[in-house]
C-alpha cells in the first residue's frame, strides 16, 4: 500500500491525529528510528491525544463561555486578595481525585474571592 493510500484511509476512518503523526514521521524520517510496535504505539498515542484535544475544544465551545480565560491570565493584583499558589493548585484538580469539596465564597461578578475553604 502506498503512503497516499494509507493517508486516504486514515482520513476516511477519521484518524486525524494518527494521520498528522504519520505524515510528520515520513517527512522527518523518524519512522525509521522506531520498531514496528513503537511506531504503532506512537501513532495510537497521537490519535488519542488528538481526540482528547478535539473533545475538550468541542466541550468548551458547547459551554458558550462569555469570556475565554485561562488560569495563566488571572490578575493577581494585591487588591484582589488572590493566592496565586492556591489558584494554581486548584487548577491542577488534585482535590477531585481525593474527592474533596471546595467552597469559594464571594460576591458574584465582584472580580475577587473573599475566602477559599478547602
Amino acid at each position: 500500500m502506498t503512503m497516499n493510500a494509507t493517508l486516504e484511509k486514515m482520513t476516511e476512518l477519521k484518524f486525524y491525529g494518527m494521520k498528522k503523526a504519520y505524515e510528520l514521521s515520513m517527512e522527518t524520517g523518524s519512522a525509521k528510528e522506531f520498531t514496528a510496535d513503537e511506531l504503532l504505539a506512537w501513532l495510537i498515542e497521537a490519535e488519542y491525544n488528538d481526540r482528547q484535544t478535539r473533545k475538550m475544544n468541542r466541550l468548551i465551545k458547547a459551554a458558550r463561555f462569555r469570556y475565554m480565560a485561562t488560569v495563566e491570565q488571572v490578575n493577581y493584583a494585591s487588591h484582589r486578595n488572590l493566592n496565586k499558589n492556591l489558584i494554581i493548585r486548584l487548577a491542577e484538580g488534585s482535590y477531585l481525585k481525593r474527592k474533596e469539596n471546595i467552597l469559594i465564597v464571594g460576591a458574584t461578578g465582584a472580580g475577587y474571592v473573599k475566602q477559599m475553604i478547602m
